[in-house]
């Protein structure tokens, strides 16, 4: 894809390769309106987590809510040979997969899944965002269950389909969590220590 093209009536800074790559990835498939890349970064501030992303970028000229299972079960199916971690799931490892669209139409039932909490499985995450004739639309509230990763995930989308947002990734709300068990439980065993040998 050239640099400059216009998607959908959005504006995007790079082609679709080059903005995957900017955020980490490793581009893993290119195809005609398909692109797939795979990144596995480290989130010290999700209680010393690591979790590979596996994002899938399409062009399409209508979505509907059958592209999304399509590519949800080639996600699914693929995420765990694609994945550069030799971690075992659940141990402080995770697997998000993640389908983006520029999507000129769609169906209402597919723009509603866009923006909706999705299912997920054991230690993985499904999140789905599109621009659909130049709207973006994505989950914008936080789920409870993997919270501390939705503002991650959002970050990934706008900068994947529209090329904005903050440079570096957030950090999560988690940190002060993950700094109180590092820092605060030393201070507590010393604390406690020493009222124990007092008694």
């Amino acid at each position: 894809m050239a640099r400059g093209v216009t998607l959908c009536t959005l504006e995007v800074p790079v082609g679709v390769s080059e903005s995957l790559e900017a955020i980490g990835c490793n581009v893993v498939l290119e195809e005609e309106g398909r692109w797939v890349g795979v990144r596995s970064p480290f989130y010290w501030d999700v209680g010393f987590t690591k979790m590979t992303q596996v994002i899938m970028v399409r062009e399409v000229e209508h979505l509907s809510s059958a592209d999304l299972d399509v590519d949800l079960t080639w996600l699914q199916d693929n995420a765990s040979s694609l994945d550069p971690s030799s971690l075992p799931r659940g141990f402080q490892k995770g697997i998000g997969v993640m389908a983006f669209y520029h999507a000129k139409t769609a169906d209402p039932d597919a723009v509603a899944r866009l923006s909706s909490k999705q299912k997920m499985a054991f230690a993985s995450f499904f999140y789905p965002a599109g621009v659909v004739g130049g709207e973006l639309k994505m989950l914008t509230s936080t789920p409870m269950w993997g919270a501390a990763y939705f503002g991650k995930f959002r970050w990934l989308a706008k900068k994947v389909l529209t090329g904005q947002g903050p440079e570096k990734e957030p950090i999560s709300w988690m940190l002060p969590i993950v700094l109180g068990m590092c820092f605060g439980a030393p201070v507590l065993v010393f604390l406690f220590g020493g009222i124990a040998s007092m008694l």
